[in-house]
C-alpha cells in the first residue's frame, strides 16, 4: 500500500514537471516569436531592368523573347524585367529613327534603358557617333567565351565584312546569319552582378 502512495506520488510529480517544462519551453518560444514579429521584415527593392526587345508582330521569335524575359524573372526573383518593343514606345512618333536613336543612347552616360537591340546598325552608328572603332569602345566581346565563339560558324567570324563592321569583336549572338547586339548599362550590370554574388 504504501509503495502504490509513492507511485502514485512518483506519477503526479513527474506529470507536473513535464507540464512546468511544457509551459516553460511554450512561453520562451512565445517571446522569441513575438521578438521577431516585432523586428520589420526587410524587403528588397527589386531592380528593374528596362528592356527594349525586337520581333514584336513575327511569331514565334517574338514569343522567344518574352519567354526569355519570364524565364530570367523566374530565375531572379529580385530581378523585375520590363520588356517593351519599339513599336509600344515610339508609337506615336512619325519621324522616329532607331539609329539616332541608338547612337544617343550608346553616347549618354545615363539611360532609361538597360538593353537595347542594335541589329546591323553598325555603319549607321558609325556615322551618327563619327566614330568608326565605335564598336570596340562601348560593346562587350563576346569572342573570350568559348561557349559562345564555338556556337558560331568560323567562316562567319572571319569574314572581312564582318569583322571591319564590328572591329574585330563578336558583340552578340549571330542568328540567322544576322549578328544582332545588346547593348547593356554598366551601371545596373555591376548592381545585378553584386546582388547574385551576395545571394549566393
Amino acid at each position: 500500500m504504501q509503495y502504490r502512495c509513492y507511485f502514485k506520488g512518483f506519477y503526479f510529480l513527474f506529470l507536473f514537471l513535464i507540464v512546468v517544462i511544457l509551459i516553460s519551453a511554450c512561453s520562451k518560444n512565445f517571446k522569441s516569436s513575438k521578438q521577431n514579429s516585432d523586428k520589420p521584415i526587410e524587403k528588397k527593392e527589386p531592380i528593374e531592368l528596362n528592356w527594349i526587345g525586337h520581333w514584336q508582330n513575327e511569331g514565334k521569335k517574338g514569343d522567344l523573347v518574352r519567354e526569355i524575359a519570364r524565364k530570367f524573372e523566374f530565375e531572379n526573383p529580385d530581378i523585375k524585367v520590363n520588356l517593351k518593343f519599339p513599336q509600344d514606345i515610339f508609337k506615336d512618333s512619325i519621324n522616329f529613327n532607331e539609329p539616332i536613336y541608338n547612337a544617343h543612347l550608346v553616347k549618354s552616360q545615363k539611360s532609361d534603358w538597360d538593353i537595347i537591340r542594335i541589329d546591323d546598325m553598325a555603319d549607321c552608328l558609325a556615322v551618327y557617333l563619327n566614330d568608326k572603332e565605335w564598336a570596340s569602345k562601348y560593346l562587350v566581346d563576346l569572342s573570350s567565351y568559348p561557349e559562345i565563339k564555338n556556337n558560331h560558324f568560323s567562316d562567319l567570324l572571319e569574314r572581312y565584312d564582318f569583322k571591319s563592321k564590328w572591329n574585330n569583336i563578336l558583340p552578340g549572338v549571330a542568328l540567322d546569319g544576322s549578328n544582332a547586339v545588346l547593348w547593356y548599362n554598366q551601371a545596373l550590370a555591376k548592381k545585378l552582378v553584386s546582388r547574385l554574388n551576395s545571394s549566393t
